[in-house]
């Protein structure tokens, strides 16, 4: 799962995009590795975008024509056709910086350790 690419679905701005591709992006993206591949079949992104089979196909090919992916059919001699093989063409949200790479091991610039309070309010 790649949430860099996922985060970056939100901030991809044509016009064209319209809503039910934009879901199938996002739940390409989600399944996507650090280069940007992605192997879902069409039935895990219809069920995971809530859209028939057809739409998310016609989805697809839509992504495509905008640019944001390239798509592989995959077939097997002799077996029925693999997940297709999808790759991103769109780039990722900036990756944050290490703790290591901030030279004060605290998670950020400031040297201010990142506190989380896991009790309720009052407690």
């Amino acid at each position: 799962m790649s949430f860099y690419y996922t985060a970056a679905v939100p901030k991809l701005t044509d016009p064209k995009l319209k809503c039910r591709a934009r879901m199938v992006l996002v739940v390409i993206a989600d399944y996507a590795d650090e280069f940007g591949i992605s192997y879902p079949s069409i039935g895990t992104i219809a069920k995971e975008s809530g859209q028939s089979r057809r739409s998310v196909q016609n989805q697809v090919i839509i992504l495509q024509f905008l640019g944001l992916m390239d798509v592989e059919t995959r077939t097997r001699p002799g077996l029925r056709n693999e997940s297709n093989r999808y790759w991103l063409k769109f780039k990722p949200v900036a990756a944050r910086k290490k703790d290591s790479e901030n030279g004060n091991g605290t998670g950020n610039k400031n040297g201010h350790a990142w506190v989380h309070s896991v009790r309720g309010v009052g407690a």
